[in-house]
């Protein structure tokens, strides 16, 4: 079992904080759970709910965390020697091992069918609320979440078996085992606490570059890579956003907090003198825990700590919200560690680093999107014998819509290499090229709502001239091709265009943006000479 407080995304200390003292016997009987042969006591969820903190009310026959947790006392626990490991990594990788070694892995998955069985099942569930385990008014720092770890051995299984099955000719078992492990980690992620979150988007990550790169060998067809794109689309609606998180967190933290405050013995390890007995229950009505806590509240006033938590957390939610202009934020999580007074301990040490929590839900949403496009393109080629010209290309059949990456608030990149062999700008974004992506981000916000309006113009040019593959590839050369200089020019200019917007100088804003509409001038006169003239007479024909 993990302690929730271990599981907070980059904290800012290791002080040990002493769980509470026993507290007093409990008038109702706990709900209890077994979890790999011992027993925990399910923390109530109304005093969570009393607490701030949202659970969902889900029964327990309907609550897809139960039927997990059956599958992870179903789980037989892996061999441990070394030649069975190097198998099983191997497996991981797509490439399952041959002979008496691949056997036994082989084995070793069917002995645990019926744990991956019940997995599926509770990945197909709509109700998802995997509880707390301790005592009843127990503090929250006290309160344990499973071995998150399991629920990972359990997709890298699934995913395993996945691709087993792509490489045996089973594509439609490899799609549902695919899908089901990207309905796990929204299930996940879609808990009470921060850590729950970060397992999801790690699970999801797993799954999506497994997926990605079955879908590179080729063995899937168009109908299961379309299947597949549309069960990633469901799973990207409805899982957890970088806000979400945040806010749910803010919810625990804020709670922590109160525990803390109420608490004068773990005060004493934020504190130079002896006033508060780390060892002493202030739980008890004595004189001196009446006293101890009296002082503490002078120590480190309890209603200005939680402000201060509080406050941290709606600095770098406001900080995340994008504008109303548009584009991705960056958050400054000094500046809002910086509102903390220097005097206010028990806040800066509650507070986690949430700049890390921020990036990487951007970074796995943009890597499940590009993973979408890339089984997009995958599925042109396969219909068409070729890949994609452009992006543009593949709506409204394999996508909705030109795909806008989280990342940045921008276009996905895509060209085609030499010969039409394979593409750029699709690849996943990982610790190598993770500061090139996000440094596009620093562009102004005018950029979002600029590009938009031109990609609608050929968009629109495209369909009502009726132009062919090779055409569309020229229109896509010339938006590319003023789009650096308008890139450029608003990286240059894009501060001073705020400002004027701001202060409603509509003179001066006409005269800053002139570059702009001439290059968008110049972007029309372009593609009016791509049609022929029994293209150009059609469209006139066709307006209204």
């Amino acid at each position: 079992m993990c302690a929730i407080l271990a599981g907070v995304i980059g904290p800012r200390t290791t002080l040990a904080i002493q769980p509470a003292q026993a507290p007093p016997p409990a008038v109702a009987e706990q709900e209890t759970i077994v979890i790999k042969g011992q027993t925990y006591k399910v923390y109530p969820a109304e005093q969570l709910r009393a607490r701030g903190i949202t659970v969902k009310d889900v029964p327990r026959d309907q609550n897809a965390a139960y039927v997990y947790i059956d599958a992870i006392n179903a789980m037989v626990p892996m061999p441990q020697d070394e030649e069975f490991g190097k198998a099983w990594n191997d497996a991981q990788m797509g490439k399952w091992p041959q002979g008496p070694t691949g056997d036994r892995l082989s084995q070793w998955f069917e002995q645990n069918k019926a744990a991956l069985d019940l997995a599926r099942s509770a990945a197909q569930m709509p109700a998802y609320s995997m509880p707390l385990f301790g005592e009843t008014n127990a503090s929250l720092y006290a309160t344990l979440l499973p071995q998150l770890s399991d629920y990972r051995l359990i997709a890298k299984l699934l995913c395993a078996e996945a691709e087993r099955k792509l490489n045996t000719g089973d594509g439609d078992g490899a799609v549902n085992d695919f899908a089901n492990v990207q309905r796990m980690s929204a299930q996940f992620a879609d808990g009470i606490t921060l850590i729950e979150g970060m397992v999801g988007i790690a699970v999801r990550e797993l799954s999506t570059n497994r997926i990605r790169k079955a879908a590179e060998t080729g063995k899937f067809t168009p109908e299961q890579l379309a299947r597949l794109n549309a069960e990633m689309q469901a799973v990207a609606e409805r899982f957890a956003t970088s806000e979400d998180l945040l806010v749910r967190e803010r919810a625990v933290s804020e709670s922590m907090v109160d525990d803390l405050m109420r608490q004068a013995g773990p005060l004493a390890l934020f504190s130079d003198g002896a006033l508060f007995d780390p060892t002493s229950d202030s739980s008890k009505e004595t004189g001196f825990g009446r006293l101890a806590l009296a002082l503490k509240k002078v120590h480190f006033p309890d209603r200005a700590v939680r402000r201060h938590v509080r406050g941290f957390y709606d600095n770098i939610l406001e900080q995340s919200r994008a504008t109303a202009g548009g584009g991705i934020p960056t958050i400054n999580e000094e500046q809002a560690l910086a509102q903390i007074p220097p005097w206010s301990v028990p806040a800066r040490v509650m507070v986690p680093s949430l700049t890390r929590v921020y990036e990487i839900s951007l970074r796995h949403q943009s890597n499940a999107l590009r993973t979408r496009v890339a089984l997009a393109a995958q599925a042109y080629k396969l219909e068409h014998g070729q890949l994609p010209p452009t992006l543009s290309a593949l709506v409204p059949a394999q996508l909705p819509a030109v795909p806008i990456d989280p990342m940045t608030g921008l276009e996905l990149e895509y060209s085609i290499g030499p010969g039409g062999a394979g593409y750029t700008g699709l690849e996943p974004v990982n610790s190598k090229n993770d500061e090139q992506i996000r440094a596009k981000r620093k562009v102004p916000v005018i950029v979002n709502r600029r590009a938009s309006d031109w990609r609608k113009y050929v968009d629109a040019f495209a369909a009502a001239h009726a132009l062919d593959e090779g055409q569309r590839n020229a229109a896509e050369g010339v938006l590319r091709s003023l789009e650096s200089q308008a890139v450029s020019f608003e990286a240059a200019r894009g501060e001073s265009i705020q400002r004027l917007r701001a202060a409603g100088n509509d003179a001066a804003l006409a005269k800053e943006l002139k570059p702009l509409e001439d290059l968008f001038a110049e972007l029309k006169k372009r593609l009016d000479a791509i049609p022929t003239a029994k293209q150009r007479a059609a469209a006139k024909e066709q307006r209204p």
